[in-house]
């Protein structure tokens, strides 16, 4: 016996309040703090992917 499940694709819905008629958006730029040790993060994997890489494919 096999059991057919047809997935079912729903759209999510996103909702929220709308600003008051009268609020400023501030126009300054907005800075991420994060982005530096997150780009060291990434940069680390990927050399420590590349040399567990080569280690495990090293032909004698």
């Amino acid at each position: 016996m096999v059991l057919q499940v047809n997935p079912i694709q729903k759209e999510p819905i996103v909702t929220w309040e709308a600003l008051p008629a009268d609020f400023i958006l501030p126009d300054d730029p907005v800075e991420n703090i994060q982005q530096p040790a997150i780009a060291t993060a990434l940069t680390a994997l990927l050399y420590v992917r590349a040399a567990c890489h080569r280690q495990t494919f090293r032909v004698a």
